[in-house]
């Protein structure tokens, strides 16, 4: 071989290299996006799960259980401390919009501001919308991050995961600051009573139809959630339902205790978002797998 072809060829090999150095540093940009993403994600889950606990201690409080306040007081603090962590997320890897960032920390303000205050209804409305808030921008990470490209079925089952518990869960929340307020008052007022009637049969229905689906994914997720687990959880939701049930929606007077309804609730809810914590985990190692894989 010339001198000249082998000139040619070093050439040739030089331009394979760039253009292979640049595939990666493109695939290597993606995965840090997706892992930014993921620690985005992780950031409003423990937001959302604080917002939702604050609205039901918040409305115990309002009705007059003051064994509430320190939790309340505690709560406030957490959100406090996760919206900082969020915005400097969203300001260093751009990972939620800095515009709808802002509308939720004003949500927010605007529910310290006035609590206190409020009727238990309003309070109920104001946090409910907060948390539709901070959903819309887990929801909108997910997309703007190319999370599952190219998804096989485990990435499905994943995404469904991420995007169906914390549905489920906010309808179990809701319920909880409502039978919480309507175990301390000892009635149920028809609105009240409207409302735990209809997030009663949401929660049942929704949750049959999510432990249907946890029980199908455990096999090809095991790691995310056990088979006794899920039956652990049923037993626990089918006894709050039956509290439920008996002691305020057939009574009208409620004859159960406020802290028992809400560690009974919480107990379930915290299980569900514990999920939740697992799918992200095996997503974190799912995506680092597919960006290390080599094929032969």
């Amino acid at each position: 071989m010339s001198v000249n072809n082998l000139s040619i060829s070093a050439v040739g090999l030089v331009g394979q290299f760039e253009t292979i150095q640049y595939q990666a540093d493109d695939e290597a940009h993606t995965l840090l996006k997706q892992i930014n993403g993921l620690q985005t994600i992780k950031i409003l889950c423990r937001l959302t799960q604080a917002v939702q606990k604050h609205r039901g201690a918040s409305i115990a409080c309002i009705n007059g259980e003051s064994q509430f306040i320190s939790m309340v007081e505690q709560l406030q603090i957490r959100v406090k401390k996760l919206l900082r962590l969020l915005m400097a997320s969203a300001d260093q890897y751009h990972t939620v919009s800095s515009i709808k960032l802002s509308g939720a920390i004003s949500d927010w303000e605007s529910i310290l501001s006035g609590w206190s205050e409020d009727d238990i209804i309003e309070n109920y409305e104001f946090h409910s919308h907060l948390v539709e808030v901070l959903y819309n921008l887990s929801r909108q990470c997910i997309e703007d991050c190319n999370m599952y490209i190219d998804p096989s079925e485990r990435d499905i089952m994943l995404s469904g995961l991420l995007n169906g518990i914390p549905v489920h869960i906010e309808s179990l929340a809701r319920l909880r600051g409502l039978v919480t307020y309507a175990a301390k008052s000892g009635s149920c007022d028809h609105d009240c009573y409207i409302r735990i009637s209809y997030l009663h049969k949401k929660v049942l229905e929704d949750f049959r139809a999510l432990n249907r689906e946890l029980k199908q994914l455990h096999h090809g997720l095991p790691k995310v959630i056990t088979l006794d687990d899920i039956l652990e959880q049923e037993y626990h939701l089918t006894h709050l339902l039956e509290l439920v049930e008996k002691n305020i929606l057939k009574k009208r007077i409620s004859t159960a205790k406020a802290d028992e309804m809400f560690t009974l609730s919480t107990t379930i809810i915290d299980r569900y978002w514990s999920v939740v914590d697992h799918t992200i985990l095996l997503t974190e190692k799912e995506i680092f797998s597919k960006y290390l894989h080599v094929d032969t």
